[in-house]
C-alpha cells in the first residue's frame, strides 16, 4: 500500500496543447459576456427616488424654509411650489408634502368638529366670537 500511496502523486491538471487552450479562451469570453447581458437585463434598475449625496438640504436651508412656511399665505403657496415642482431637493418635496398632507387633516378634523358641535346644539359661531375676543 506504502508503495501505491508514494508512487501516486497529484498531479495538477494538465492544459491541453496551446493551440486547444486558446480555443476553449473565446468560448469562455462569449459565455462572460452572455452572461453580464443577460443580468444586467434583469437587473433592477435605480428609480428616481435614489438621489445623489448633493441632493441633501442643510441645516440652514431647514432654518429658512420654516421661517418661510410660518408667513401665513407665502407659507402656503411655498409649500405647493415645494411639493410639487421639478427643481426641488426630494427630501425637501417630501417634507412640503407631508405638511400640506397635515395641513389637510387639520382642516378636515376642523369641519368635522364643528358639524358635531352644530348637531349637538352648540352656537360655533357665538363660542369662536368670545373665544377670540
Amino acid at each position: 500500500m506504502a508503495d501505491n500511496y508514494n508512487s501516486y502523486s497529484p498531479q495538477t491538471q494538465q492544459i491541453p496543447a496551446q493551440q486547444g487552450y486558446q480555443q476553449q479562451a473565446p468560448q469562455q469570453r462569449y459565455q462572460q459576456q452572455a452572461t453580464q447581458q443577460r443580468y444586467q437585463q434583469q437587473a433592477p434598475q435605480h428609480s428616481s427616488r435614489w438621489q445623489p449625496m448633493n441632493d441633501v438640504t442643510s441645516t440652514g436651508e431647514w432654518f429658512l424654509n420654516l421661517f418661510l412656511v410660518a408667513i401665513p399665505l407665502v407659507g402656503l403657496i411655498l409649500l405647493f411650489v415645494w411639493a410639487f415642482g421639478s427643481g426641488t431637493a426630494s427630501s425637501k418635496k417630501n417634507w412640503a408634502r407631508a405638511n400640506l398632507i397635515w395641513i389637510l387633516v387639520g382642516i378636515i378634523l376642523t369641519i368635522v368638529i364643528c358639524v358635531v358641535a352644530t348637531l349637538m346644539g352648540v352656537d360655533v359661531q357665538a363660542f369662536l366670537h368670545r373665544y377670540y375676543s
